[in-house]
């Protein structure tokens, strides 16, 4: 019996330090194990952080600078259209004034042959078309210069002669002046406040027969 003690504490003391090896090596190799997986895990997320995200970063500056590419693409587009738009209304005024400027020329000249040739009627009619394509084309200077002449010719015509042209353009020539004055803006208002003057002193004139003017009366000799 008492051989035996020894014997039993040697088995249970080596069997203990055996338990405990291999505890150790479990142990140790739960943590290789856990260390390597935690080393793959940070290499992973390394991979992630290195090539994945800033793929994702790509991909999104590109998908933003494509979004204000076409942004400012749509803003150039629709400058350049305001700008075109712009332009071909200054041509277009620009022609329309050419135009203008043109055709008045013709009717003043018109008008200053007719005249010269005492044709009051048409050249009162032709320095009227003048001076409204003078305020078109916006010429101050030849619009101020039909008017002189239309004070001249209200004169020269009467109260009748100027009923029947603005028969003819059915218009009230005092009233039509100071409406093409107020649109364009001419600086001509001492020209225009002679005409109202003299077309008012005409047409408060006594009617007289159009085509049948009053005989004269000579008084005879009594001798």
């Amino acid at each position: 019996m008492i051989d035996t003690i020894p014997q039993v504490i040697h088995d249970t003391v080596f069997v203990n330090t055996a338990d405990a090896i291999n505890i150790l090596d479990s142990t140790k190799s739960y943590y290789e194990s856990s260390f390597n997986t935690l080393l793959w895990v940070i290499g992973a997320g390394f991979t992630l952080v290195g090539v994945i995200v800033p793929f994702i970063i790509q991909y999104y500056q590109r998908d933003r600078f494509n979004n204000l590419k076409k942004e400012l693409y749509s803003d150039m587009e629709l400058q350049f259209r305001a700008a075109l738009k712009e332009e071909k209304r200054k041509l277009r005024k620009q022609f329309t004034k050419l135009t203008s400027r043109s055709m008045a020329g013709v009717f003043f000249l018109q008008a200053t042959a007719s005249y010269s040739e005492k044709n009051y009627l048409r050249a009162f009619e032709d320095y009227y078309s003048a001076l409204k394509d003078f305020y078109v084309a916006r010429d101050s200077i030849n619009a101020r210069s039909c008017i002189t002449n239309m004070n001249e010719l209200l004169v020269l015509l009467g109260k009748n002669k100027v009923t029947e042209i603005e028969n003819i353009f059915d218009v009230n020539f005092s009233k039509k002046i100071l409406e093409l004055n107020k649109k364009y803006e001419l600086d001509i208002y001492h020209e225009i406040y002679d005409f109202r003057r003299i077309y008012s002193e005409v047409m408060n004139q006594p009617e007289l027969p159009l085509d049948n003017p009053p005989a004269e009366n000579h008084e005879g000799n009594n001798n």
